[in-house]
């Protein structure tokens, strides 16, 4: 599990979800399972399944999932690039920007350019990307809060600087799942885990 799943999963399952409660109730070919602390609203969800479809509403946002077979049978045990497929909707971002992840992200491909350079010349000074051009992207990486503004100040750069091929990595550099659609999943998951303890 990468660090930003482990954070996820422990901010999510200790704090948003803590004291939450599933209650199931079925009506006719619905099933909506209803998850939240009692007496409370704050990160509450409500989770209803329509055959092959789940709708998701509540304080954490609204999203739509359209599965290849009954949603509450097996969406659970997806992991969440699964998960993130079958949204056909969402009212809150779907990722965010991470700038840590982002610097990292570009040190790799840095790393992956170098090592795929022909060392036969001795070039032990070979730098894939032009110097200022890293500098400039790594400030504009630090100034960013959003994958929006990231992907704007992105476009003030001459990117053919980064290679023929930056079109591939570069607008991606930092772009994490946000909580809100892990949070989806997870609850999910918990409220699952409880029903299932219960029948």
């Amino acid at each position: 599990m990468d660090k930003i799943t482990e954070y996820w999963e422990k901010e999510i399952r200790g704090n948003w979800f803590k004291d939450h409660k599933a209650t199931l109730t079925k009506q006719g070919d619905l099933m909506v399972i209803d998850w939240r602390k009692s007496g409370t609203c704050i990160f509450g969800v409500r989770y209803v399944f329509d055959g092959r479809f789940l709708y998701v509403t509540g304080d954490i946002g609204e999203a739509v999932f359209k599965f290849s077979e009954k949603g509450y049978l097996v969406s659970q045990d997806y992991d969440l690039g699964y998960f993130m497929e079958k949204m056909t909707a969402c009212s809150r971002p779907r990722y965010q920007f991470d700038s840590d992840v982002a610097l990292k992200e570009l040190d790799d491909r840095i790393n992956i350019a170098k090592e795929e350079h022909d060392y036969e010349n001795e070039d032990d000074d070979y730098e894939p990307y032009p110097k200022d051009a890293v500098k400039e992207l790594r400030e504009i990486i630090a100034e960013c809060s959003t994958v929006e503004s990231f992907q704007h100040e992105i476009n003030q750069l001459d990117l053919y600087q980064f290679g023929n091929e930056f079109y591939e990595w570069l607008p991606e550099l930092g772009s994490t799942i946000s909580g809100e659609v892990r949070a989806y999943l997870i609850g999910l998951k918990m409220a699952s885990e409880q029903l299932s303890k219960v029948s």
